[in-house]
């Protein structure tokens, strides 16, 4: 390395005199800037390659195509290792995308257009823009296929977490490939192999494509980027070994490849970083903690200016939890704070990017840290600045996709663009129709799934990159818990639970607690999971066992404290804790998150309703009711899920008591100058129910049966159509299909009747909900049983029918927990209605029907089983 060193002095002292100013000065200067790069010297290779370019060119070896598409792209990717990627694509939308709109006519089939694109795309990925730079490389596919694109292709879809696009690129790429392009894509696979979880596959993968090369020959023919790959695949089976828990044949792989490195790359090079991580994973996994750290922090150093480098995001995930173990609590306070600003701000750059299933399958790599491993941290050391942390993961976390798909939503109402409003609304009936076939067996499908799920996710990609011109769907993301406590009164007090396992393999229940005389957000633990066994629900409200586990850790907390806002988790989704005994006195509001205290806003009062209730399950489908239907719903909204002999729980018989209650509030609301429709009977079909997509109902009430069943209950044979067992389908989708309401003229379907093609079957599912227009709906009543259940889902709450209404579009829902009575949620309802429209709040009106109901005729309901089941959320205002 001194002898290239003073060889560089010495030609750059000759051009300088000679004021050489020609093509063999360009390329004397060219070779200086590349031998500075490899000496990682990135300055001076810029000042090279600068030097280089303003060199007039006299050659005819030299075209402007030829110094266009290389030179400045190296010049780019100088500037990119400098740390300056802003300068670097500036460069190359400066330079290489105007010489592309000068010769148009050259585009195609042009390799110096391709290159141009290719090194555009290649830095866009490297700053962490994987789907822009994915939005270019398609477009090069386009141009031309070749296997080594692909399979730069395949890693924008890996970077983007879609690792079945990435391996369909790999394995066609391995399909038609030389032996060099052949180790690239067996390197690629087996990384892909890796982050699936297949370790055993991807060492095995990553064998065979280090068979492939002689590190004997790269030596000797001094060839630095075979030189380079060969170590780089050497570390990189080394990690899968890691991960595999094979952490001494880690330490063999990768210290051979260390020692490789240290021959050609800088103490400094990312590549010897990489290969410190490995080392420190192995000999942590082999209990040599101390040995770890220093490996560790070795590699932290070099990657700690790149926030969004994965391989910082890792080596801090290690050093959060080796320094825990070593109770080194300082550290774990530092790196606790880099982790939480670098996934801040990789998450909301990414989601603002990535589509709905993008972003679900994004942010799993954050979710075990941020939700439980954070979390845990506080619960052990106690320290002020990690339950900080804690609070602040949980506020962005707690529904996170939920509320980007519902900014996404409202930044497209917002905008007024018809563009963008017709493209959503292609999106969706889209989506429903793919939704509908991939329920129905294969060979009865009428559309190729596969075409549809692309022309889908070009549409979908194609709203995102418009959304951002018109507003931030990650806005409230960015909350942190001065932002709640700014929003809180003296006599209030916010309470995040959180529940997440600890060592003894039991799951704890904390409360991050925040008020407004905080200095810090307090965390108190409650209690364990396993205590809550054995409780029946009827006794949580009569006993005060489960107030002592839940509320009594809290009682100095609760000191002058009047309006308790809280937001469940784990099993606390399915207790109305805010109705144990001994709470009477405090005004508990539940909420998706105390975000809401933030984000939350009253809708414009529009005093429109529409009431379901006394449906008629066995209505027949005449011609009037079916063309009255058929007149409110789009063709595309129709649907016939497999229902033949489910046997609903909580029955499919007539609910008499269910027309006297939407006739008593629909006077209610009227005698309030309220606009009401009430779809009684034959008319209170599933069909009208999708006709109000985009009507802005203010309110909606649905008197009727409901239903949930787990997977384990819909494995049963009588709920298979519950099942759809189809990877195109999110596991979110597969739960909301496990949920509903039952509509008028359901008991034909239930029944094993054969329905007319043109109408719905009368079951609604929490997934059919969810595709309906509901923008508007300030508060949705479910007035029937088990309609706030679902499947919980770790930071996302419950999927069911609350999570198909919030996704809908409605603000507040009152909802229930189990099976209802009749008589007495009639009562109920009637008078929440009463309440509501003499001026209480929500939570007012509530409270006061529950007690009503519990005085009524001498206290005939007085017994929890009949006002306990209904719960509101997010009923603030």
């Amino acid at each position: 390395m001194q002898v290239r060193h003073h060889l560089r002095n010495f030609s750059y002292n000759i051009i300088v005199r000679l004021s050489v100013n020609n093509w063999l000065g360009k390329s004397v200067l060219s070779e200086l800037a590349k031998i500075a790069y490899q000496e990682e010297n990135y300055f001076s290779a810029i000042k090279y390659m600068e030097q280089s370019l303003g060199i007039e060119n006299d050659s005819p070896k030299f075209s402007e195509e030829n110094i266009i598409s290389t030179t400045y792209s190296t010049l780019a990717g100088y500037y990119l290792k400098a740390g300056n990627w802003e300068k670097a694509l500036d460069i190359l939308k400066n330079k290489m995308l105007y010489w592309r709109e000068q010769n148009q006519d050259v585009l195609v089939n042009n390799w110096h257009y391709e290159s141009a694109l290719d090194s555009y795309a290649s830095i866009l990925a490297e700053t962490g823009k994987s789907k822009e730079a994915l939005r270019v490389y398609k477009h090069l596919t386009e141009i031309n296929k070749n296997k080594w694109r692909l399979v730069s292709l395949g890693t924008l879809y890996y970077n983007i977490k879609d690792y079945q696009s990435a391996l369909k690129c790999y394995y066609e790429a391995l399909c038609d490939s030389s032996t060099l392009s052949t180790d690239n894509c067996l390197n690629s696979l087996a990384i892909c192999y890796s982050a699936m979880g297949e370790y055993k596959k991807a060492i095995q993968t990553q064998k065979e494509c280090i068979s492939k090369t002689n590190p004997d020959l790269l030596t000797y023919s001094n060839n630095y980027n075979g030189y380079a790959s060969y170590t780089t695949e050497l570390s990189n089976l080394a990690s899968f070994f890691n991960w595999n828990e094979q952490h001494d044949s880690a330490l063999v792989y990768e210290k051979k490849s260390l020692e490789l490195k240290k021959k050609y790359f800088s103490p400094h090079h990312e590549s010897i970083a990489y290969s410190h991580i490995n080392l420190g994973v192995a000999y942590g996994g082999l209990g040599n903690l101390n040995e770890a750290i220093s490996h560790l922090i070795f590699s932290y150093d070099i990657y700690k200016n790149q926030r969004r480098s994965r391989f910082r995001q890792r080596v801090l995930s290690y050093l959060l939890k080796y320094s825990f173990c070593l109770n080194e609590i300082d550290n774990l306070n530092k790196y606790i704070a880099e982790y939480m600003i670098s996934a801040s701000e990789d998450l909301l750059s990414s989601f603002q990017e990535l589509t709905y299933d993008e972003r679900s399958r994004y942010i799993e790599d954050y979710s075990n840290i941020l939700n439980r491993e954070i979390p845990t941290y506080a619960y052990y050391t106690h320290s002020d600045s990690i339950i900080e942390a804690a609070y602040n993961a949980s506020l962005m976390m707690k529904g996170a996709l939920l509320n980007s798909e519902n900014s996404v939503k409202r930044v497209i109402e917002e905008s007024k663009n018809d563009t963008l409003i017709n493209l959503w609304a292609e999106l969706k009936a889209d989506k429903y129709i793919l939704a509908k076939n991939l329920e129905k067996d294969s060979l009865y499908r009428k559309i190729n799934a596969d075409s549809l799920q692309k022309v889908i996710y070009r549409l979908e990609d194609s709203l995102i990159v418009k959304c951002k011109e018109y507003g931030d769907i990650t806005r409230s993301m960015k909350l942190k818990w001065k932002d709640i406590q700014h929003h809180l009164i003296p006599n209030d007090i916010a309470l995040e639970f959180l529940s997440f396992p600890t060592n003894n393999d039991s799951i704890v229940y904390v409360a991050l607690s925040l008020r407004k005389d905080s200095e810090y957000p307090k965390m108190i633990t409650l209690f364990e999971g396993k205590q809550l066994t054995g409780f029946q629900d009827s006794l949580h409200y009569q006993c005060k066992e489960m107030t002592d586990l839940v509320w009594k850790p809290l009682k100095t907390e609760l000191e002058g404290i009047k309006n308790i806002y809280f937001s469940p988790s784990g099993a606390l989704y399915n207790i109305g804790i805010e109705y144990l005994p001994g709470m009477e006195d405090y005004n508990i509001y539940r909420l998706s998150s105390t975000r809401e205290l933030v984000t939350s806003r009253k809708t414009e009062t529009k005093n429109r309703a529409v009431l379901y209730g006394g449906l008629n399950y066995d209505a027949e489908f005449d011609k009037s009711v079916t063309d009255r239907s058929l007149a409110m719903l789009d063709e595309a909204f129709i649907e016939r899920p497999k229902v033949r002999g489910m046997g609903l729980r909580g029955g499919k018989e007539f609910l008499k008591h269910t027309k006297e209650e939407v006739d008593i509030i629909g006077k209610e609301l009227n005698n309030a100058n309220w606009e009401c429709v009430l779809d009684t009977a034959a008319m209170g079909t599933e069909e009208s129910f999708k006709a109000l997509s985009g009507k802005n109902v203010e309110c909606l009430h649905i008197s009727t049966h409901g239903f949930y069943y787990n997977k384990e209950d819909a494995d049963n044979a009588r709920y298979k159509f519950m099942l759809i067992d189809n990877n195109m389908v999110s596991a979110e989708d597969k739960a909301l299909t496990r949920s509903g309401l039952v509509m008028a003229g359901a008991n034909h379907i239930l029944e094993n009747e054969k329905l007319p093609d043109n109408v719905e079957d009368g079951i609604l599912t929490a997934k059919e909900i969810a595709d309906v227009d509901l923008r508007g709906l300030d508060l949705v009543v479910l007035s029937a049983c088990q309609t706030g259940l679902g499947d919980i889902a770790q930071g996302e709450g419950v999927f069911g029918l609350q999570r198909g209404f919030k996704k809908a579009g409605a603000n507040s829902i009152l909802m229930s927990l189990w099976e209802v009575n009749d008589e007495a949620t009639k009562i109920l309802m009637t008078q929440f209605y009463k309440n509501l429209v003499s001026g209480q709040s929500k939570r007012q009106s509530l409270r006061s029907a529950q007690k009503y109901l519990r005085d009524y005729n001498n206290g005939r309901f007085n017994e929890p089983k009949y006002w306990a089941a209904f719960i509101l959320l997010d009923g603030i205002n």
